[in-house]
């Protein structure tokens, strides 16, 4: 393992759009595209892990974190989903949980479908409950809700 300290973890390809509203500069960013074991170790232990740990996490999103797990009954995942939120919660760096709003397009009608979208929304309240702060970004436009 590599020893240095990256300034912001990062899981996704969104980085461009959210840089700009972080403070401060970020010089260094470590990116990855995957979670490699989603179901058996949390992501804020593994992250925590790191030598030394991450200044700042974002995770992004919450919808591809959830799809790992569909197989999974909509309970396990909301449980699992609280304890990952109190992990990141009691970690020395601050994190970012970008998700997609699934909830204002039609209701589809397929019942996988309409089940995911539930969860999703299940999923934002939880984390919009635990957050400090809570952004919808419309059109590139930032808007706060909390």
């Amino acid at each position: 393992m590599h020893d240095f300290r990256p300034d912001l973890v990062h899981s996704f390809s969104r980085i461009a759009y959210l840089l700009p509203h972080l403070r401060g500069p970020v010089p260094l960013v470590m990116s990855f595209q995957r979670d490699p074991t989603p179901r058996t170790v949390g992501l804020a232990a593994r992250l925590a892990a790191l030598a030394p740990p991450p200044s700042g996490v974002i995770l992004d999103c919450l919808t591809l974190w959830a799809g790992a797990r569909f197989a999974e009954s909509d309970q396990a995942i909301a449980t699992a989903w609280s304890v990952q939120l109190s992990e990141f919660k009691a970690a020395s760096w601050p994190t970012v949980v970008v998700s997609n709003e699934l909830g204002w397009g039609l209701v589809p009608a397929e019942p996988q479908a309409r089940r995911f979208r539930d969860l999703a929304g299940t999923l934002a309240q939880l984390t919009s409950a635990a957050a400090d702060n809570v952004w919808l970004m419309i059109a590139g436009c930032p808007l706060r809700l909390k």
